[in-house]
């Protein structure tokens, strides 16, 4: 299974933060879930324009137009429907850019020094999420790792993954024991 990349989620991914161009389409083409935070800015209307956490219904809460499906969206898609909403009757011509702030936890468990939840950042491989959780334990299996997509159903198995694959925001990665 493959999946996003990075570390920490300081700043939001546009057009202009460089990303690795392997990992630039993944970034790019990314679908908002529940735990995303995304900044909405509306040009010349500040009261407008804040960060909005993705409810786990996969909604945001938009002043004047109120609730707004997100889940499975891109950030122009979601442009492109603020837009539509503002100028029925609120705004006229309205200009509307939306970044993602923040993305989901990834998580990590098994044998690892401090399993845990971590902030997703784009360029996030297995690899970098391993060495943010502490390292592996002296018992850890370099060879037997694997990962529950978020995007998995409730009935998903994990897959095998290797230490380059870049992960994705809200996949669960494990690292199993080495039975030598």
């Amino acid at each position: 299974m493959v999946c996003h990349d990075s570390a920490k989620a300081a700043e939001p991914v546009t057009a202009s933060t460089q990303v690795n161009p392997a990992t630039k389409a993944a970034v790019f083409d990314y679908q908002l879930a529940p735990g995303d935070v995304i900044s909405v800015e509306v040009f010349a209307e500040p009261e407008l324009s804040k960060d909005y956490t993705v409810d786990e219904s996969g909604s945001i809460s938009f002043s004047l137009v109120g609730e707004i499906p997100v889940i499975g969206l891109r950030t122009k898609q979601i442009e492109a429907s603020l837009k539509k909403r503002l100028e029925k009757g609120y705004l006229v011509n309205p200009k509307v850019s939306v970044t993602v702030k923040s993305y989901r936890a990834v998580y990590i468990n098994g044998q690892v020094r401090s399993p845990n939840g971590y902030p997703y950042v784009p360029g996030m491989t297995v690899r970098k999420l391993i060495s943010i959780a502490g390292g592996f334990t002296e018992r850890a299996s370099r060879s037997r790792i694997f990962v529950i997509a978020d995007s998995a159903g409730a009935n998903e198995k994990p897959k095998k993954i290797k230490l380059d694959a870049t992960v994705r925001p809200g996949d669960i990665i494990s690292v199993e024991e080495s039975f030598f």
